[in-house]
């Protein structure tokens, strides 16, 4: 599915960054102000890019597909490609943002670690405040900072980071089955329209069983239940973001009629794709750890 009618711009990560720093930008909010000369980062935009905010600041507020989100000094939050966010302009955030490739997680780290941290980005995750993890992003952000930018440091630091945060979310922590479960997730993000779980076991080459098996083991979840999911929060984005007739979001998602899309969308939020394009701010929709 293309986005390419929306009103609602990209972001990418490598638009300004020299090649060598492509994997990973740490940003404070004075360098981000520098950037965005246009105000762009107060208004909603989607991103080729996972990233995780860091708050120091007493309070601040972050919106992400469409839910404005309370965090308090120490907060951690966890969004990932193709998620749609912005900052509140009237929050007094203060901490860091560090933006990160698709790729970077899968240099020099095993499938099973990789795909750990990648469980993590799957949705927007929030962390509540906790020392040891604070007193990691600090170091994170002072070796940011240096002349020479320690980036094998600070990854091995964020990978730690991750590790723990994944442990205390009882995330995938089982090998079998991770390559066809990474591989179902890719084909979710690549194609936002409605597809049955035997026409994606279909497209990986792999029985239903070998799908499910391998969904469960990783995620706790079926591949139908993951499906859903993908097409609630893509479908949430485009409710509140794009000026696209319902009628038009329905086709793009792959339901064949909008009475469809309607119903799958009252059945998940019990409310009607009309009514989430009104108060959708009112309804808890992250991932907490």
């Amino acid at each position: 599915m293309t986005h390419s009618a929306m009103t609602l711009p990209q972001v990418r990560l490598t638009e300004k960054t020299a090649p060598e720093s492509e994997l990973i930008q740490v940003w404070s909010k004075r360098k981000l102000l520098e950037l965005d000369k246009n105000g762009a980062l107060f208004h909603p935009h989607r991103i080729d890019f996972s990233v995780l905010l860091f708050v120091t600041s007493q309070t601040a507020s972050h919106e992400v597909d469409g839910k404005i989100i309370a965090l308090n000094r120490g907060d951690i939050l966890l969004f990932g490609k193709q998620s749609v966010h912005r900052f509140i302009q009237e929050s007094e955030w203060e901490g860091i943002v560090i933006t990160v490739s698709d790729n970077y997680w899968c240099n020099d780290l095993s499938p099973k670690h990789a795909h750990c941290i990648e469980s993590l980005f799957l949705h927007c995750t929030f962390v509540e405040q906790n020392s040891t993890y604070s007193q990691m992003l600090k170091l994170v952000e002072t070796l940011s900072c240096r002349t020479q930018i320690q980036l094998p440091v600070i990854k091995h630091l964020l990978v730690s980071l991750l590790l723990l945060i994944a442990e205390k979310k009882q995330a995938a922590q089982t090998m079998p089955g991770n390559r066809v479960y990474s591989a179902f997730l890719e084909l979710l993000k690549s194609d936002g329209a409605l597809l049955s779980i035997n026409e994606i076991a279909k497209a990986l080459s792999v029985s239903m069983y070998k799908l499910r098996r391998a969904c469960i083991e990783c995620s706790g979840e079926t591949p139908k239940q993951l499906r859903d999911e993908h097409i609630l929060i893509e479908a949430i984005r485009l409710l509140k973001y794009s000026e696209w007739p319902i009628s038009h979001i329905s086709e793009q998602l792959g339901f064949g009629e909008a009475t469809y899309f309607s119903k799958f969308i009252k059945a998940k939020t019990n409310l009607t794709p009309i009514e989430i394009r009104r108060e959708w701010n009112s309804v808890q929709f992250f991932h907490q750890t």
